[in-house]
């Protein structure tokens, strides 16, 4: 009898009504997994060490845009993530995308406590600021660590790329969210992925055949909008939605 939530017939599951309002196009990444290419840290701004479950600060060189809202600096976790003020929490496990806004590569239970050389760098290097993380992972030991960078970049993309991961926890997150819309990715030694802020087309197929689908447990990647793995009254709602405030590639909380 819950008044506040449509029921989905075709995916058994429950959507909050508020999820199918209008939602910002600045809330609409695109996400791709490009040819690995770390790009590293040769002097650091800023550099980080011996401390677990810490939050620091580092003041951008420029307002870094984030769905939709500017940010002149920036909090980096010792647990693989990013957050911005007034947030300061480490955010320690398990990771909670879809209840934080965060940039999140390799979010976990790590520790910047385990000895030699582990530690988070940061450096600016003009049209981009690079962030580095090399760390072991609580309960699992320092020997095998785990080293990955974010970049962000003066234009709003974000890069993650992950050099070795041989450290891994117990749960990890990886992706970007505000708390309502968050997008998630797939994480391994040599891997990068990039998330890019913009207005794809729309798909040219109508809601009625994506309906259709949906009932008779089809898929298709036109059908798809939301890039779940499957389709469901979810992406027809979408592509209706699509004439005011097209929404592709994410998920929806």
């Amino acid at each position: 009898n819950r008044l506040d939530y449509i029921y989905d017939a075709y995916t058994t599951s429950y959507y909050n009504y508020t999820d199918f309002q209008t939602i910002p196009l600045c809330y609409t990444y695109i996400k791709e997994y490009v040819t690995y290419d770390w790009d590293g840290i040769s002097t650091p701004d800023q550099n980080w060490t011996g401390c677990d479950d810490c939050s620091y600060n580092y003041v951008l060189p420029w307002n870094f845009t984030f769905f939709c809202e500017n940010h002149s600096s920036i909090q980096i976790s010792t647990n693989g993530l990013i957050t911005f003020l007034p947030d300061t929490s480490s955010h320690c496990c398990p990771p909670h995308l879809e209840n934080t806004e965060a940039i999140a590569p390799f979010w976990g239970d790590l520790s910047q406590a385990c000895g030699e050389e582990t530690n988070i760098s940061v450096q600016d290097k003009g049209d981009r600021v690079v962030v580095v993380w090399y760390t072991g992972t609580c309960g699992g030991g320092c020997l095998n660590k785990d080293l990955f960078e974010v970049i962000l970049y003066e234009n709003g993309t974000i890069r993650f790329n992950y050099n070795y991961l041989n450290n891994i926890p117990y749960r990890v997150g990886a992706g970007i969210s505000n708390s309502i819309v968050y997008y998630t990715n797939t994480q391994g030694t040599g891997t990068s992925v990039v998330y890019t802020q913009a207005r794809p087309q729309v798909k040219c197929i109508d809601a009625a055949s994506v309906l259709e689908m949906a009932v008779r447990g089809k898929w298709s990647a036109e059908a798809d909008i939301n890039q779940d793995g499957k389709v469901s009254s979810v992406d027809a709602l979408m592509i209706l939605q699509a004439e005011v405030s097209p929404l592709f590639g994410g998920k929806i909380r």
